[in-house]
């Protein structure tokens, strides 16, 4: 206990320390270990050790009368309290943290249109958790967006988004679902092509296909439902430079303050960290950034992917349950036209 709460003071007084226009910082820590029993009418018996640790850090302050904020949030069920000790270090965490608050208080007004942009994989998982993955649940499909598109191209034939329940350092890992199903990938669009919707038994059976082990309860206390695990699109060929290199001007978003979407796939995200691109080259910060889009006309537009990736932890929620989840991706490059841009100025 003293070990953590040491490194929780240390990653508050970095954030406090490293600029005097940071007034506040809070960091939560919080982990659980234990057994999940699972007993079922069919006569399973399922007995699972359970682990999970997470921190989120927020800092915030005010410059030219502006209050600015930023928040980061990391958390494993994989590998406990050594996640932290070798890999989102407090060091490595109070660095993240500071460079995207002093990008808000030093960053330029954002322009409002359209522009072509970069997305970092952070982004890019944001993009494929609420423009995607909530629309591609079951329960939601067939009143959304994508449900007249099943089976249709709806992106260029390099694009595949899956949901899985097993990736490296997944914040969603599952072996075996809250209906006693083995979890299995769940291929969202496969080349292009809108394909598989994230089941529970009941909606497996509807649609006259296996399930895919996306029943999720947050407790014994409440009812499994379908809930996504890790949500991510699948890497490219291009390197970030190559990325960048046909831009006259756009922006470079690289991590999101939340979001959010609406059955018609419209999607709005509000952005904590982005630059601007000036002929190929990322340039000045860019403060108070969000973009909109809707996700049937911004999947056409994708025009190049990163051969990189990574992951973000978050907790979703839905109706009232709050499940680790992960989404991610490469590096993604959209036209002009795929997003709208704006923000307070």
């Amino acid at each position: 206990m003293d070990e953590k709460i040491s490194f929780l003071k240390e990653i508050c007084l970095g954030i406090i320390h490293s600029d005097p226009r940071i007034t506040t910082s809070v960091t939560n820590y919080r982990d659980t270990s234990g057994q999940k029993l699972l007993v079922t009418s069919e006569g399973t018996c399922v007995v699972t050790d359970v682990s999970l640790a997470g921190l989120m850090t927020s800092a915030s302050g005010r410059v030219a009368g502006r209050s600015v904020s930023s928040r980061d949030e990391v958390g494993t069920v994989t590998r406990g309290w050594d996640f932290f000790e070798k890999k989102e270090t407090a060091k490595t965490i109070t660095d993240r943290l500071v460079k995207r608050i002093q990008g808000q208080m030093n960053g330029i007004p954002a322009k409002r249109g359209t522009f072509p942009c970069i997305l970092s994989p952070r982004v890019v998982g944001m993009l494929a958790h609420e423009a995607l993955g909530h629309l591609a649940e079951a329960d939601s499909f067939s009143t959304g967006a994508f449900g007249d598109l099943e089976g249709k191209r709806v992106a260029p034939e390099n694009i595949t988004i899956l949901d899985s329940p097993s990736i490296n350092d997944g914040f969603g890992n599952i072996k075996i679902d809250d209906e006693g199903v083995i979890a299995r990938d769940a291929v969202l669009i496969r080349n292009g092509v809108l394909g598989e919707q994230m089941t529970d038994r009941e909606w497996a059976a509807r649609l006259g296909t296996p399930p895919t082990g996306n029943a999720r309860a947050e407790s014994y206390r409440v009812p499994p439902i379908i809930r996504m695990r890790n949500t991510y699109f699948a890497g490219g060929d291009m390197s970030l430079d190559e990325l960048l290199e046909d831009k006259k001007f756009g922006y470079y978003c690289v991590d999101v303050k939340g979001g959010q979407t609406e059955t018609n796939s419209s999607f709005q995200v509000g952005i904590q960290e982005c630059y601007e691109i000036r002929d190929g080259e990322i340039s000045k910060p860019v403060r108070d950034l969000a973009f909109s889009g809707i996700a049937v006309d911004s999947l056409q537009m994708i025009d190049g992917l990163g051969d990189d990736f990574e992951i973000e932890s978050s907790y979703c929620g839905k109706l009232f349950q709050y499940m680790a989840t992960s989404d991610g991706g490469p590096h993604m490059s959209l036209k002009k036209g795929a997003i709208v841009f704006g923000g307070s100025g």
